[in-house]
């Protein structure tokens, strides 16, 4: 993932999230987004549960 840290943020509407990303950007100048997604937490056609189970994985199989 290249990070060192992470930031979860949930939002009403996607103007919403833009404002946030506009102000994170403004308010941290020397941080870098390395990246985003979005997921719609009212969308009836889910892939399956927003959870933090790979990062996880993720994270104990590449860092620790």
């Amino acid at each position: 993932m290249g990070c060192d840290g992470i930031l979860v943020s949930l939002h009403k509407n996607f103007a919403s999230f833009t404002q946030f990303m506009r102000q994170l950007k403004t308010e941290t100048a020397n941080t870098e987004v390395v990246g985003n997604f979005l997921a719609s937490l009212t969308d009836t056609d889910q892939y399956g549960s927003l959870t933090f189970k790979h990062l996880k994985e993720y994270l104990t199989e590449n860092l620790f």
